[in-house]
C-alpha cells in the first residue's frame, strides 16, 4: 500500500490483527521436574552457572521457578547441562496475543515515522494522530509485607556492611528494578 493511501482505518485493522490470538511469532518453553533435578545435580553456584550459560542469573532463576523461557533461552541451558533440550523442557502450546504495551510500541513506531513523512512534505497529516492504541493497564507492583522484611533484615546481619547498606537504602526509599527504567 502506498504511504499516502493509509488511512485510522488501515491502522485499527492492524492493531486489531496484532491483538489477535497466534499472532505472537516467538515460541517459549516451560521447565519441567527433569530441569529442577538437572539443575540440583550441578558442582557450581547457580551464578556461575548462568554465567557459563550465557544467561543472566535472573533468567536462570525464573526457569528454577518453573516459569516460561524463550527458545534459545532453554537451548542455552540445555547444552549447558549437556542434554537435550527436549528431556528438560516443553514447548507451551499455549497461543498468546501482543499485549497492549507491544502494540502501543507499534502505534508509536507508526505516528514516528508518519510523522516524519509529514515533515518532508510527502504527507498532509499523520494518520496515526486520528487513531488510538489499546490502553495499557499498569502492572501491580509487588510488595514485601511487615513479616518479610524483617525476615530480610534478619539475614542482612551476616552479609558485610556494604550489602547491608544497599538493601537498607532499597527497603527504605521504596526503590525497584523498574524505577529507573521504563
Amino acid at each position: 500500500m502506498k504511504l499516502d493511501k493509509i488511512q485510522p482505518i488501515h491502522l485499527m485493522r492492524f492493531y486489531n490483527n496484532l491483538a489477535e490470538e497466534g499472532i505472537r511469532a516467538n515460541i517459549s518453553y516451560i521447565p519441567i521436574p527433569q530441569f529442577i533435578k538437572a539443575i540440583d545435580t550441578i558442582s557450581i553456584t547457580k551464578t556461575a552457572f548462568a554465567q557459563k550459560s550465557g544467561i543472566s542469573y535472573t533468567t536462570l532463576r525464573q526457569a528454577c521457578l518453573g516459569k516460561k523461557v524463550a527458545a534459545g533461552t532453554a537451548c542455552q541451558l540445555s547444552k549447558a547441562l549437556q542434554q537435550n533440550m527436549h528431556k528438560l523442557f516443553q514447548e507451551d502450546s499455549e497461543k498468546t496475543t501482543l499485549s497492549p504495551k507491544t502494540i502501543q510500541h507499534y502505534h508509536r513506531l507508526l505516528s514516528s515515522l508518519f510523522q516524519t513523512a509529514v515533515q518532508w512534505q510527502i504527507l498532509l497529516s499523520n494518520p496515526c494522530e486520528r487513531v488510538k492504541p489499546p490502553k495499557v493497564k499498569p502492572k501491580e507492583s509487588r510488595y514485601l509485607n511487615d513479616t518479610e522484611v524483617f525476615q530480610l533484615l534478619d539475614y542482612l546481619n551476616d552479609e558485610d556492611i556494604q550489602h547491608q547498606a544497599i538493601i537498607i537504602l532499597l527497603l527504605y526509599t521504596g526503590m525497584r528494578r523498574g524505577s529507573f527504567v521504563d
